[in-house]
């Protein structure tokens, strides 16, 4: 193996944001996956071939393979290798052919599992008969885009970063399309897509109304973002129009939840928790005041991984997610409109569909 330093193997991988060796490495296996068609069972190597492959210490690939591991994407076995799992989506990795269109992947895509992206690279590789398809490339979000833009037609960039707006740009000034997936502010370049949140959060809050619940909460991350901020104003709004009524403590951040008054706390009978994050704690809380999911309290997620259900402390959890299939269909019209139907800032919305599972009961209060 060489003797690289870490220095020159993130000068080899060319970041645009400072990261971990280890996380270069992983968003390079994780993007493997998502590009080569990799049956379930199917071994990458050991840790030794990784490590010769990526030209790093064999720490650095057990960080890295121990991360896809958590999230469910690998699996280690003794004496065969790294195996992939059956919960990685297959992209097909067919001919290249078609225009050039480049997803620029999210920080976030890792650690929830996320599938959005690879459905539509899914969808734009190999399209239903009379589709165009696409050349799609895949990118991680801490890789700078590519100075080379012949050939290049449109950028998708999911919740890009500050770093890429430069190039995004000034591919925006060379006549490429920009669509930005739920970025943090909207991009005066790009059509920016969003979900339906404000539908979204109508529809969580007339449902539990429904089952009786007039106490209900918000359990957010506070951050100049606006998935964030459109659940906050919505939630409000949704509450104003059933006349309900926001109690103390009934907006919170993962901070207060502990430091909370538990006898307000006791008060709340449903919550909507913006993030994974928000639901651990929230869980973590009710079970130590010993209030039971859904008989206590009714619980709805904003935030999951995509396809299928989602479980954490043996609960099924009721959750929102984005409506693949209308987020596609929107992408495509944008990738075909005629260049003048383009309209540089404007914001466009796609559905999210809701899952009721067993962390919804009627209100008992």
């Amino acid at each position: 193996m060489q003797n690289n330093s870490k220095k020159d193997l993130k000068s080899k991988y060319n970041p645009i944001v400072p990261v971990p060796l280890f996380q270069l490495i992983r968003d390079r296996i994780l993007l493997e996956l998502y590009e080569n068609s990799y049956s379930p069972g199917s071994v990458l190597g050991t840790e030794g071939d990784l490590c010769r492959k990526f030209q790093v210490s064999r720490k650095t690939i057990r960080h890295a393979v121990s991360k896809l591991e958590v999230v469910g994407y690998l699996k280690r076995r003794q004496k065969v290798g790294i195996i992939v799992t059956d919960k990685t989506l297959q992209v097909c990795s067919a001919p290249k052919k078609g225009r050039k269109v480049i997803i620029l992947l999210p920080r976030w895509n890792y650690t929830t599992g996320n599938q959005v992206e690879r459905v539509i690279a899914h969808d734009l590789r190999m399209p239903e008969p009379f589709l165009e398809a696409f050349d799609v490339e895949m990118r991680p979000f801490h890789e700078p885009l590519p100075e080379d833009t012949r050939n290049l037609y449109a950028v998708i960039a999911v919740d890009p970063l500050p770093q890429h707006l430069p190039t995004l740009e000034k591919f925006a000034d060379g006549g490429i399309r920009i669509i930005a997936v739920e970025p943090r502010t909207n991009f005066y370049m790009a059509v920016n897509v969003h979900p339906d949140i404000p539908a979204a959060a109508r529809d969580a809050i007339a449902y539990l109304y429904r089952q009786g619940h007039r106490r209900i909460g918000l359990v957010w991350h506070y951050c100049n973002h606006y998935t964030f901020q459109q659940w906050l104003n919505s939630f409000i709004q949704a509450m104003t129009e059933h006349e309900l009524p926001i109690l103390p403590y009934s907006i919170l951040e993962n901070a207060d939840i502990p430091n909370s008054d538990d006898v307000c706390f006791r008060k709340i009978t449903a919550w909507i928790c913006l993030t994974l994050s928000n639901l651990e704690v929230l869980l973590e809380h009710l079970k130590k005041l010993n209030l039971s999911v859904p008989r206590d309290v009714s619980v709805i997620s904003a935030d999951a991984p995509i396809g299928g259900e989602w479980q954490t402390h043996n609960i099924p959890i009721s959750i929102y997610t984005p409506n693949t299939k209308e987020l596609v269909l929107l992408l495509r019209k944008l990738l075909k409109s005629a260049p003048g139907a383009l309209h540089p800032g404007s914001v466009m919305f796609y559905p999210m569909t809701p899952a009721y599972h067993q962390s919804v009961a009627k209100c008992r209060q």
